[in-house]
């Protein structure tokens, strides 16, 4: 059973409105899903978003649903409004920290691989704008108000998103 640093918990973002807010918030009552995503103009962020949205009832009735990204308030507003996100709670860690100590990847060959370019061919080129730091990877977890992780996925690169079917599969354990 991995437990989730501390500091993760401890990690200030931002909301849309630019109000801090310790990220830990988001499981101490009950277990959190959340979904880290490249950055807030990423096209694999948006269709990752897209994949998990008719699951958000499902993950609503058990758990905190929250997405984080490392582009500011503004860009946060911005993908709330074309990924039509309203309720979702949608955080902006500019800093990168909730990243780093979630263990989730950044760098050069997480966007210039070749399994990357496919990716970006397959979901239909390249970024329209950029909102954050293009080297940072995403990521999933669903964790417990202990502390508990009962789900990790990191991404490898651009397109490699967690599948709903395993963080629903993780909160019905």
């Amino acid at each position: 059973m991995d437990i989730i640093p501390r500091a993760l918990g401890d990690v200030l973002v931002r909301d849309t409105m630019g109000r801090e807010r310790a990220l830990g918030e988001a499981w101490r009552t009950r277990p959190a899903v959340v979904v880290w995503v490249r950055h807030f103009g990423c096209i694999g962020c948006r269709a990752h978003v897209a994949e998990l949205r008719p699951h958000f009832d499902a993950i609503r009735r058990s758990a905190e649903l929250v997405i984080v990204g490392n582009g500011t308030p503004a860009h946060a507003r911005r993908f709330c409004e074309l990924m039509s996100l309203d309720g979702v709670n949608v955080l902006c860690d500019e800093e990168l920290a909730s990243y780093k100590l979630a263990g989730l990847r950044r760098g050069w060959w997480t966007l210039l691989s070749p399994s990357a370019i496919a990716a970006r061919l397959r979901l239909g080129g390249l970024h329209t704008s950029i909102r954050g730091d293009v080297l940072q990877q995403g990521g999933v977890m669903v964790i417990r108000p202990s502390g508990e992780i009962a789900f990790r996925h990191v991404s490898r690169a651009i397109g490699d998103n967690a599948r709903a079917v395993d963080v629903l599969a993780a909160l019905e354990a």
